[in-house]
């Protein structure tokens, strides 16, 4: 009647039925704003009992109403017979609760029990705190987060694996494949290039790209003769020793060539024009030569051909190259304007005939040579003296004979 306002009371408990009851008034005013009558309401809110006999019986909860001076008006839920209890002998809980400005409250009773408590400020200052046991309440999320982190090392772990199985097939395979190719490189051992598996990563396909380029220019190299172009005698070796001399069937021809007159050219003329001139004669050689064999330099002005004889044909094949080539290299050279005349001697040497492989017919070619340089030069030989003839005595070298190792095939 004084304030004209809606008003509500304090929880009450009906002296008849004990039910928590709020009550609430509504005063209806006039035009000349005098009250004429008040809207009165009764509401039951026995629900409050029902919310804490459920809190009790999940989270061994309670429900608390105190009024604004801290007084507990209701202990809920009911006790045994019914009545409303408004004790609870905890005040620090209770000193806590009056005096929070929070949503939530954690507290501990004298018990032991830690209670989560939800709280909430009525208009009339009275206060609603629910409490649940914190074991009760928080269990089901421990579980699920125990579940949840198990599930995510499972996921890390499996990541981790994926991420080592990248790396391996991915990565480190191919480094390790062109770390050993670079390895086999570094021996010496050319003529291998890296294949890495479609899996590997592309960049690493890039650098083997850019692995086998480089190797290939370092085979050119190593294996051409930079002046001539022709192969030089580490390719020769290399080729010799790749050949499969054990095929009775296969017949090769080796011609070692070497040049008559050539040693006045750099003695009168200089080492430049001399090695134009090696240049001429290898360009000479090489067109008789055409695509029937291999052709290299193996020294200054000293060059070995290797012929395959194919269906069995006779030496006389081979004599008629070399017949050739000698018969070429009477034609003069012409080099700044000078011309040079020369000859070569040629010795012939073949598979199986005259020795069991390819290194040891080098070796007899190399004897029919010296023979065609005591024979009086420009001249073609394909039968050398037996090699256990005039062979040095141990710890002596053949006073002709070029000796070439051979290095085992790469």
């Amino acid at each position: 009647m004084e304030t004209k306002n809606f008003v509500t009371s304090e929880i009450i408990i009906g002296r008849l039925t004990k039910r928590l009851i709020i009550a609430a008034l509504l005063p209806v005013m006039n035009a000349k704003g005098q009250i004429e009558f008040i809207i009165g309401l009764g509401a039951d809110l026995d629900r409050l009992n029902e919310i804490a006999a459920a809190a009790r019986a999940q989270y061994n909860g309670l429900l608390l109403v105190l009024d604004s001076n801290g007084r507990v008006i209701a202990n809920l839920p009911r006790l045994a017979n019914g009545e409303i209890s408004r004790d609870f002998d905890e005040p620090a809980i209770i000193e806590k609760l009056l005096h929070t400005n929070a949503s939530i409250v954690r507290t501990s009773d004298r018990g032991g029990v830690r209670r989560i408590f939800g709280v909430k400020q009525l208009p009339n200052g009275q206060i609603v705190a629910v409490g649940l046991a914190r074991e009760a309440v928080l269990a089901p999320v421990e579980r699920a987060f125990r579940v949840d982190l198990l599930f995510l090392l499972l996921v890390a772990a499996a990541s981790v694996m994926a991420a080592l199985l990248v790396a391996e097939f991915g990565v480190l395979r191919g480094v390790r494949l062109l770390k050993a190719a670079a390895l086999r490189l570094k021996a010496g051992k050319m003529g291998l290039r890296v294949n890495l598996p479609v899996f590997v990563a592309a960049e690493l396909h890039d650098l083997s790209r850019t692995y086998n380029s480089m190797t290939a220019e370092f085979e050119r190299l190593a294996y051409l003769d930079r002046l001539t172009g022709l192969p030089n005698r580490r390719y020769l070796e290399r080729q010799l020793a790749g050949r499969n001399d054990n095929d009775k069937h296969s017949r090769q021809a080796v011609l070692a060539i070497d040049l008559d007159g050539f040693k006045p050219v750099n003695d009168t003329h200089g080492h430049a024009v001399g090695d134009r001139v090696l240049v001429a004669v290898a360009r000479r050689i090489a067109g008789v030569i055409a695509e029937r064999g291999l052709l290299a330099r193996v020294g200054g002005d000293e060059f070995v051909a290797v012929l395959p004889l194919p269906g069995g044909e006779c030496r006389e094949v081979a004599r008629a190259l070399g017949e050739q080539i000698r018969a070429a290299m009477e034609i003069a050279f012409e080099v700044d304007h000078v011309t040079f005349a020369m000859g070569c001697s040629i010795g012939i040497a073949v598979v199986p005939d005259d020795a069991t492989s390819l290194a040891g017919a080098l070796v007899a070619a190399d004897g029919a040579l010296y023979e065609a340089k005591r024979a009086g030069r420009n001249c073609v030989i394909d039968n050398a003296p037996p090699l256990a003839e005039g062979l040095p005595e141990p710890g002596k070298k053949h006073p002709h004979w070029t000796a070439l190792e051979f290095s085992d095939p790469v």
